[in-house]
């Protein structure tokens, strides 16, 4: 015969007993969206005794989710586990760690922003957050700045209309409300900035090429699977729509078997002073030539080559102006392409297929066309609210959607640029530069 309780005694059992297994078995199956994966009363009938079951049932709204489950209560479970439910601007964040054992989650909801915080104010920082301010600001917003000098974060939180401003990128590591950090200080530092966030506990989109090289970028992934944050190289080219159309045809064969891919990037910038400075970071191939080449290790699915030839002409400051580079890969496939910072290219790529050929027209880079077998498809990109530094800048609006989307499922590493795609690129530029003759001082640390 069943048990009658009182109204008091149902909200004791519901938060004594109830509630800390139902955050439990949320920490096991509930997806971004809030939803139960599978049957939840199965799963539930399955793991929890019947009478939590039947409270569960009658308590909790169907289908559970994680805001029935909360319902705005700051509680201390059992079991050690401890949890918050964090507002801010109309979001919700449900935190939980278990006591004792180092595990930690945060779980992101679809109805709530995405909140970034920007590493440095240069020119390509202004770009990426006029980028932001193309996607819906129900879904992305910048809540914070940080610059060496705090009046350069000012002025660019003036500029944007950004609320908070740091005078140092220790103080936006500290920020607890920053879902992701934009890191666009120039290469040479992305090895410290990376740390410092991801020791941080930040989720971090950083500008391209992750690293200066490949013990650099290990040493970047090691400290992001550590810290069990996301982490993701900027080659925002492989989320234009254009690039997306790119790998779909190539997947579904719709040119046969790719044999042959030509890219060639190359643009007057000479007189730019980091350019062609070495403690800046510059030279070709790590600048531009790494759109070439990973649009090349798209096409061939991240595939190693089983060769490399590379020759280059270097500037007096040692570092490489203009690149010719062949790889060979399985099967007799080849790619060759050509980098430079002194003249302008015709900055096109073609993919040669048994059945026909892709190209991107111009700015392979920053596609906004396609020609299939002759045909032209445009993908236009939407127009700024303010004056760019870069060409199609709006575009990356498309890698910052990712990474909201990866946030949401919960992915430490993009599958569009994986943490071995950006392993791969670092281990190629390692081996162009030994071949036509650039050192770094980062290499011999």
């Amino acid at each position: 015969m069943g048990t009658t309780f009182t109204k008091t005694e149902k909200e004791g059992h519901f938060f004594c007993i109830i509630l800390p297994c139902l955050v439990t078995f949320l920490l096991e199956h509930l997806d971004p969206f809030g939803r139960i994966y599978g049957t939840h009363a199965q799963t539930l009938s399955q793991t929890y005794p019947a009478m939590q079951l039947q409270w569960a049932a009658t308590m909790v709204p169907s289908p559970l989710t994680a805001t029935h489950v909360w319902c705005g209560f700051s509680v201390t479970l059992q079991d050690g586990f401890t949890s918050h439910r964090n507002s801010v601007g109309g979001r919700v964040v449900y935190s939980l760690a278990l006591s004792g054992s180092g595990a930690a989650g945060t779980f992101y909801s679809s109805n709530m922003a995405t909140r970034w915080g920007i590493c440095s104010t240069g020119r390509i920082s202004h770009d990426f957050t006029v980028a932001l301010k193309t996607l819906p600001h129900e879904d992305h917003q910048v809540v914070a700045v940080a610059a060496r000098e705090l009046e350069d974060a000012q002025e660019f939180a003036a500029k944007h209309s950004i609320s908070r401003v740091y005078g140092s990128y220790e103080e936006l590591a500290r920020d607890p409300d920053i879902d992701v950090v934009y890191i666009g200080v120039i290469h040479p530092y992305h090895l410290s900035t990376c740390l410092l966030f991801t020791n941080a506990k930040k989720n971090v989109l950083c500008e391209k090429p992750l690293a200066m090289n490949t013990k650099e970028v290990k040493e970047i992934l090691s400290s992001a699977k550590r810290n069990d944050v996301f982490l993701m190289e900027a080659v925002w080219t492989r989320f234009f729509p254009a690039s997306v159309e790119i790998r779909r045809l190539v997947d579904q064969g719709e040119v046969g078997e790719v044999k042959m891919v030509r890219s060639e990037f190359g643009v007057p910038i000479s007189h730019v002073p980091r350019s062609g400075q070495k403690e800046l970071g510059g030279g070709a191939i790590l600048d531009i030539g790494i759109y070439c080449l990973q649009f090349i290790c798209m096409v061939f699915n991240g595939e190693k080559p089983e060769s490399i030839q590379a020759m280059g002409v270097c500037l007096e400051t040692g570092v490489d102006e203009t690149v010719v580079v062949t790889l060979k890969f399985s099967r007799n496939r080849m790619a060759v392409f050509s980098c430079s910072s002194g003249v302008k290219l015709p900055n096109d790529a073609i993919i040669a297929g048994t059945k026909g050929n892709i190209r991107i027209p111009d700015h392979m880079w920053c596609p906004t066309a396609l020609e299939v077998n002759g045909k032209e498809t445009q993908y236009p990109v939407p127009e700024p609210y303010l004056p760019l530094n870069f060409l199609n800048s709006t575009g990356m609006r498309y890698e910052a959607e990712e990474v909201r989307q990866c946030l949401l499922k919960g992915l430490k590493e993009s599958a569009v640029v994986s943490h071995a795609d950006s392993l791969l690129l670092a281990e190629l530029e390692d081996e162009i530069r030994r071949q036509v003759g650039v050192v770094y001082s980062q290499d011999s640390k």
